[in-house]
Parts: C-alpha cells; sequence; structure tokens
C-alpha cells in the first residue's frame, strides 16, 4: 500500500484527472486530498459531480473555500423560508430567483440570523462559483444543497500511523490546542483551515509528518515560496517534518509556476503536472 496527498484542486477537474491517471493508484492504496475543490478554477461542476462517486480509497478533508459554500447554501436555505418563496427544490428557474434574492439581500443583511452567517464569509458567492453552475449546468438547490452537506462531511483532518510514523493530513495546518498561537486563531478548527507559517513555526507534533496546502508556493512573498514546487520543512525541537503540497494549479494561466501537485508519502517521490 502506498499513501497519496494531493494538493489544492480549486475546479481544475482536468489537471486533477490527470494527476490521478499519472499516479495509476491502486485499489490497496490511499489518496488523501487537502480540501478547497471548488473555487477559482474553471471546472468546480465536474469537481463536485466527480467527489460525488469518488471511488472508496480516496479521503477528502474539508478546506475553507469548502466551508465558505455550505455557508453560502444555508444563506439560500435560510432567505427561503424567511421571504417565503418556496423554491422548488427541482426547479432551475427558483433557485435563479432564490440566488438573485441572495445577492440583493446579503448586501445589506441587517436581522441577526443572517448577519452571524455573514460575518463568518467575506462576501456571497464571492468567486462566482454558484453563479457560473447555474448558468451552465442549470444547477437546482437540491443539488446544492447535496453538495453542501457532501462538503461540510468531510472531516478537518486524517491522523493516522503508518510505518511507524503518526501523519497527519489537513487543510491548512494541525495543532494540539491554539492558546500558546499567536494570532486571531478562533480554535482549532480555525487553525486547521486558516493557518499559514504559523502551521510550522507553532504547530505539528512530536516525530510526526503534516502535510497540508491553503497557502500556494507560488507566492513570492510567503514562507512556503518554491516556484510551485512542495514545500518542506522540518521543525528540529519537535523533530516534526511538514510539507505543503499546494502548488497553485488554480493560477497557472496568471503564473509560470502554477500545477497541479501530488506527493507519495512512503518515498518522497512527487508528481507534476503539465
Amino acid at each position: 500500500m502506498a499513501i497519496y496527498v494531493m494538493g489544492e484542486i480549486h475546479g481544475c477537474f482536468k489537471e486533477f484527472a490527470s494527476m490521478m491517471k499519472r499516479i495509476n493508484a491502486g485499489e490497496k492504496d490511499r489518496i488523501l486530498l487537502v480540501g478547497d475543490y471548488i473555487d477559482r478554477g474553471p471546472s468546480s461542476f465536474e469537481m463536485l459531480k466527480w467527489l460525488e462517486k469518488r471511488p472508496k480509497n480516496v479521503f477528502p478533508v474539508k478546506g475553507n473555500h469548502d466551508v465558505d459554500y455550505a455557508t453560502y447554501i444555508k444563506i439560500l436555505r435560510h432567505l427561503d423560508a424567511r421571504e417565503e418563496l418556496h423554491t422548488n427544490p427541482d426547479s432551475p428557474e427558483d433557485m435563479k430567483v432564490l440566488y438573485d434574492t441572495a445577492v440583493e439581500i446579503t448586501s445589506n443583511p441587517g436581522e441577526t440570523e443572517l448577519a452571524d452567517l455573514m460575518a463568518s464569509i467575506d462576501d456571497f458567492d464571492k468567486f462566482g462559483t454558484i453563479a457560473e453552475i447555474m448558468k451552465k449546468h442549470k444547477a437546482t438547490l437540491r443539488q446544492f444543497n447535496d453538495w453542501a452537506f457532501m462538503l461540510a462531511s468531510y472531516p478537518y483532518y486524517y491522523r493516522f500511523k503508518y510505518k511507524e510514523k503518526e501523519i497527519v493530513v489537513v487543510h491548512a495546518g494541525y495543532a494540539p490546542a491554539v492558546t500558546d498561537i499567536p494570532g486571531k486563531y478562533h480554535g482549532l478548527e480555525d487553525f486547521y483551515l486558516h493557518a499559514r507559517e504559523e502551521s510550522i513555526r507553532f504547530g505539528g507534533f512530536e516525530g510526526g509528518i503534516v502535510v497540508a496546502g491553503h497557502t500556494p508556493t507560488i507566492a513570492k512573498k510567503m514562507y512556503c515560496f518554491t516556484e510551485g514546487r512542495i514545500f518542506k520543512h522540518i521543525n528540529e525541537d519537535k523533530n516534526c517534518t511538514f510539507y505543503n503540497v499546494d502548488c497553485g494549479c488554480a493560477y497557472r494561466e496568471v503564473t509560470p509556476y502554477g500545477r497541479m501537485c501530488c506527493l507519495r508519502i512512503d518515498d518522497e517521490v512527487v508528481y507534476y503536472g503539465d
């Protein structure tokens, strides 16, 4: 058995499918995905459809974009009830009416429950993913609901023992606690989803391996800049090895560095997309 961890997909389904063929994992191998399956790239719909029927040996964790998407759908359900729209869950036309209502109302949320939901995101449908899927694929509220429940069901991380090593696969960072970590983290779940350099400075655990993404290795001013290669760091105090496998595939049209990547944990073999 081999273990593969693949970097963020962000709607780059073609590149993801190509990487899956390239690594050619067997049924007994494990493939772990570090989250953020949608937004930015051109094929969020195709990625969501693939996740619906993903193979049993593929283990996804949730990312911050996935959590934000689930919040967008909560907002739609809330407004459908509040505005008494009685949206037909199988009608693309009703879905558009509900979406347009959300765009108008969320600009000035007003009442507390909606304001609380809006406080956890930057903007409703910030990357236009819901709008794009509605327009191109006539998706309905039932479909959007199903995808939201699917993404929300994914764990924040996987922790397991493999060949005498404890391994954690998480979206952004892993720590046993955040009480001693400087910054604005409101709890462990926030750290799992949003940690950046703090993930290697204060996160990790004794003798372990942490594989994450979240901060693209194409970002020149960030701690993990490697011109789009997988980033590796060893915290000698904890003897903990960190890998960042977000090689910025969604940015490949605007930078020469962006590409899909995958790390085989067993022997540190790295696969890069074209």
